[in-house]
């Protein structure tokens, strides 16, 4: 001992033990006794995929919480719609583009979309009674509406309750393809780049006529059970044909010139998703006189009912004054996706390695084939019993 170190002394095998090193020693750890390297318990390993910390993967921090597999939103946001997201949205939320799904939400109460720039799908926020989770969905199944009158392609105004698919998106322009109505065939598509502000999740009381500045000559009605060309000019080439086989469509004659006249074809459907309104010309011949309007009756389905879940006798029960982050793990497929919110009764259930399985009372949310949501143990540390 010198100094009270321990000292090992490195040498020869041929040196004698007692003879004295002509250099000091070399200090060597004890072997016996290593330094100890944090690591986690090898008892407890954790479940894969690890843990990452919050905004690690390109997660934006937006949604992302500290401790918990990062998220799985867009790093860039070129359009973004708030508002109400009627029964036919999609509610099936895929983890990320174009992979698994983890659940398919009944009652929506809000949404907010993100337009991305991405033509498969879009990344969407949706806030129900319960609970509010994230991911993504189909373009080809959104249903974006007009919020104010603009005109597509020429000739073609969409009503509120007409349906855009978005394609692409910056910063500065979406580019949408309108749905037609019944008895319209497009040539060419019915494509446009609008303002992300021309734009809504609603479904707004339009005036579409009102995109229309020449006033009315006379009224007329279009001929059925035949194939009208329209055209943007009088001499131009067809941009669609309609084909109304029994009740045709109610027009304004705004301007006739030979053998053409410009008409607006106004809406004769009570379908909402045949709330479009035509402009455009037609053979003078097309039209004939006015002699009667359109009725009937249309209704759409309400918001999905959800189903109470049975209790299960041996799971605790708590809730909680705050949200408490959800994680879902199809698979092993694992994305922080969104929370449980406040007050609500929580059902605790297994431990999944440093997570624990949860649900709420209701099938608010169904669950994919092996999904199940998770959450770490600490956020419902300080939550009160429940019955």
């Amino acid at each position: 001992m010198r100094g009270g170190a321990l000292w090992i002394v490195v040498a020869a095998c041929s040196t004698p033990a007692s003879s004295p090193p002509a250099q000091p020693p070399v200090a060597v750890a004890p072997t016996p006794t290593p330094t100890p390297m944090p690591a986690a318990p090898v008892a407890t390993p954790p479940a894969p995929p690890a843990l990452v910390d919050a905004g690690a993967s390109g997660s934006r921090t937006a949604r992302a919480v500290p401790g918990y597999p990062a998220t799985t939103e867009p790093a860039t946001i070129a359009c973004t719609l708030r508002g109400a997201w009627n029964p036919e949205q999609p509610r099936s939320l895929q983890l990320r583009p174009g992979g698994k799904v983890f659940g398919k939400l009944a009652t929506v109460k809000h949404a907010e979309l993100a337009l991305t720039g991405d033509s498969r799908v879009s990344f969407v926020e949706l806030t129900g009674a319960e609970q509010r989770f994230w991911g993504y969905v189909s373009n080809a199944d959104l249903h974006i509406h007009a919020a104010r009158p603009i005109v597509i392609a020429g000739f073609a105004i969409p009503g509120g309750t007409a349906v855009m698919h978005p394609r692409s998106a910056t910063a500065s322009v979406v580019s949408i393809d309108l749905q037609l109505p019944a008895g319209v065939r497009a040539i060419t598509p019915v494509r446009q780049d609008v303002a992300c502000t021309d734009l809504t999740l609603d479904e707004p009381q339009l005036d579409a006529r009102a995109a229309i500045a020449e006033p009315t000559l006379e009224q007329a009605m279009l001929r059925g059970k035949q194939s009208i060309p329209l055209s943007l000019t009088p001499t131009g080439k067809p941009v669609a044909r309609l084909t109304y086989k029994d009740e045709t469509p109610l027009v304004d004659i705004v301007e006739r010139r030979g053998a053409m006249a410009r008409i607006v074809v106004l809406v004769h459907s009570l379908n909402p998703l045949d709330n479009v309104t035509l402009v455009g010309w037609v053979p003078a011949a097309a039209v004939g006189p006015h002699d009667s309007g359109f009725g009937g009756s249309w209704g759409t389905g309400g918001q999905p009912a959800t189903r109470k879940r049975r209790k299960d006798p041996t799971a605790p029960r708590v809730t909680c004054t705050h949200e408490v982050p959800l994680v879902a793990d199809v698979a092993g497929d694992r994305a922080l996706v969104g929370a449980i919110l406040p007050k609500v009764v929580i059902e605790v259930g297994a431990r999944r390695g440093e997570l624990v399985e949860v649900r709420t009372m209701t099938y608010e949310l169904e669950l994919a084939d092996h999904a199940v949501l998770l959450t770490r143990p600490a956020e419902l540390a300080d939550c009160t019993t429940a019955p």
